[in-house]
């Protein structure tokens, strides 16, 4: 898959944040391949030759935050729109493929659903959809549709990737300022006497709206990577 995208849905108090993410495959190097080869006259023959090293970089597309309270509707709309966008249908009906995570903790199966029927009503690439509940787990679990992530992995994929410089975030695109913010004011707290850790805004009342959605972007193409290298 091409593009990502990472859904944080808001509440009364928080506003909704879209997070696009674009797969690009980068040559790092080369790597020399070793070719053996039977031949009549010289009998095994090695030859060596090089070939490219490429890896992923996930560069961001866009950083999106709807007005605060903006109707579900309204943001199902616009995400369908936006998958419109990335990857529309080809000139002889191919469709490509886009992973969409939303976080479905605490907006349910009613606003999933949602998103479901306005990606079925165009016509367009095909979506993996990953309704994500956040847990405080260790491992990934199912139920139905529902794919529980413990908020651990979903931040560290973020994380990981812009420590790696995987990640590339743009200047141009308006929001970066405030993802910047967000990730200066995050923290990792551990309760020594449990062991547990949180994460969460250093100060009471700031917003992790934008960082969340592009966790989840980064996530989805982690989880898929490692489903297909499986």
């Amino acid at each position: 898959m091409r593009y990502w995208l990472g859904v944080d849905f808001g509440q009364a108090n928080d506003p909704t944040a879209i997070a696009v993410i674009e797969r690009v495959p980068v040559v790092t190097g080369e790597h020399e391949l070793r070719e053996r080869q039977v031949t009549e006259k010289a009998g095994l023959l090695t030859k060596r030759r090089s070939v490219p090293v490429i890896e992923d970089e996930l560069h961001v597309r866009d950083l999106v935050r709807p007005p605060l309270r903006t109707a579900y509707e309204t943001i199902a709309d616009q995400l369908a729109r936006k998958v419109a966008q990335l990857e529309p249908t080809g000139a002889f009906g191919e469709r490509g493929e886009i992973g969409l995570c939303v976080d479905a903790t605490g907006v349910g199966r009613a606003v999933c659903e949602m998103v479901k029927t306005r990606l079925r009503s165009q016509r367009g690439p095909k979506v993996h959809f990953w309704p994500v509940v956040v847990t405080g787990g260790n491992s990934v679990t199912r139920n139905g549709e529902f794919v529980g992530v413990p908020k651990r992995d979903l931040i560290n994929s973020g994380l990981i990737a812009l420590q790696d410089s995987r990640l590339k975030i743009p200047t141009s695109i308006p929001e970066t300022h405030v993802l910047t913010q967000e990730l200066l004011d995050y923290r990792v707290r551990i309760t020594l006497r449990s062991g547990h850790d949180t994460y969460e805004p250093w100060r009471e009342g700031d917003h992790d709206d934008l960082l969340f959605a592009l966790c989840l972007a980064v996530w989805g193409w982690s989880h898929t990577e490692t489903r297909d290298a499986a």
